[in-house]
């Protein structure tokens, strides 16, 4: 049996970040740091919430169909395809490397 219900997907993604950065040089700045991502996934149609096993084909591969981002791996997460919303934990690491630009003299 095939379903077909439009539905909306709302995901907000909150982010805690630990970083650190070390001046090289005057210029060159390099930083580091681990960053916990929490992802919240609420399913709605109708303008309710709704869960995806309601609204979609039986058969349908909804995790693999359907995601914000698809991290490589989680610390939990609280899928399940008859439930309205989910929540995914994972921590992810952050590299930057800041070059600043001789724009403007610090002698003006």
């Amino acid at each position: 049996m095939e379903r077909r219900t439009p539905f909306e997907v709302h995901s907000r993604l909150t982010r805690i970040n630990l970083f650190v950065s070390k001046d090289i040089t005057s210029r060159i700045t390099l930083g580091a740091g681990i960053t916990y991502n929490y992802l919240t996934t609420k399913y709605i149609s109708g303008g309710q919430p709704v869960s995806l096993m309601d609204i979609l084909p039986l058969d349908a591969d909804i995790e693999g169909l359907y995601h914000s981002i698809r991290p490589l791996y989680h610390l939990s997460n609280t899928y399940n395809s008859d439930r309205s919303a989910n929540n995914k934990t994972w921590l992810g690491i952050r590299v930057s490397f800041l070059y600043r630009l001789p724009l403007w003299s610090n002698n003006d």
